[in-house]
């Protein structure tokens, strides 16, 4: 279900690139370079992104969302 959601938002898989998380579009194209520890589907479109020990919500073009905070620690809210 996961893979059906991200589909349709655009995103074909989330890669892996010397150790650093990303994402490739269903037209091939690069829509986040790796650059990521970790990277989780949330939901719509948006993700859950860890850089050093921050979480914070990124768009599929890996914007940061002004709406919502950062999160300091190392698991997912």
């Amino acid at each position: 279900q996961e893979y059906d959601r991200n589909y349709k938002d655009g995103v074909l898989a989330r890669v892996k690139v010397k150790g650093k998380w990303g994402l490739i579009g269903t037209n091939g194209q690069t829509l986040i370079v790796p650059q990521y520890k970790e990277l989780a589907y949330d939901q719509g479109g948006i993700f859950l992104a860890k850089e050093k020990k921050d979480w914070t919500f990124v768009d599929k073009q890996g914007r940061p969302l002004p709406e919502t905070a950062t999160v300091t620690g190392k698991t997912a809210p």
